[in-house]
């Protein structure tokens, strides 16, 4: 930290040795940010007096994971990667043309080609695109064996959210499904009592929400 300023005192914000600098601390916040949310992860186990490998012991970690000291400390690491991913781009811009960078981007050295995969995984995160976020770690560590230290912990924060995606996916089908049944039992009503053009109207309402319903298409061909 203490350099950090020095440096930023005596180099103008564009030269290529303060981007170095600037890379390789952005770097040094994202392992120190990943140090700190594994000590907190491991202090709140603690504190919980839970069997980390028990399943109560996982969702309570998976829970925490979600949480405000969590969520700071993940906001660092990504804050951090960000200006590692930026300086480095910018010093291979300066290095190599744009369309060795836009096509051969494997040709590049090992610490470019990662700066590019932080970024795609930090896009990936803010579109909450887990799943490829997960794809896009495996490449990162594979290509710097050195992030592992950053990209575990950030695995563990991905998973979590993982997690609460499939949750959540599971309660809205399970709400869409009630939703469609009471739909459907208005629209027998409607039938049951002759009113067949507003049952054709809930009909087509109902086929928007589930097209591939056959008993649906078929009432609608029946009152057309």
């Amino acid at each position: 930290d203490w350099w950090n300023g020095r440096f930023k005192a005596i180099l103008p914000g564009e030269d290529a040795r303060l981007l170095a600098w600037r890379g390789i601390y952005g770097l040094s916040g994202a392992v120190r940010a990943a140090g700190k949310l594994e000590k907190l992860e491991v202090s709140s186990k603690a504190e919980a007096g839970e069997d980390a490998m028990s399943l109560k012991g996982q969702a309570d970690a998976d829970e925490w994971l979600m949480g405000r000291d969590a969520e700071d400390a993940f906001g660092s690491i990504r804050d951090s990667l960000k200006e590692y991913a930026a300086c480095q781009k910018e010093l291979c811009d300066r290095m190599y043309r744009p369309e060795t960078v836009a096509q051969a981007r494997d040709m590049l050295p090992e610490e470019y080609q990662g700066a590019y995969l932080v970024e795609d995984l930090l896009r990936q995160t803010e579109d909450e695109k887990y799943g490829e976020a997960v794809e896009t770690i495996k490449a990162i560590r594979k290509i710097l064996p050195g992030f592992t230290n950053v990209m575990k912990p950030y695995l563990l924060w991905i998973n979590a959210r993982l997690k609460r995606q499939t949750r959540e996916s599971r309660q809205a089908a399970g709400e869409f499904q009630v939703l469609a049944r009471q739909i459907k039992m208005r629209l027998r009503a409607f039938m049951d009592a002759g009113q067949y053009q507003a049952a054709l109207a809930v009909a087509k309402q109902l086929e928007a929400l589930l097209p591939e319903d056959r008993e649906i298409r078929e009432i609608i061909e029946r009152l057309s």
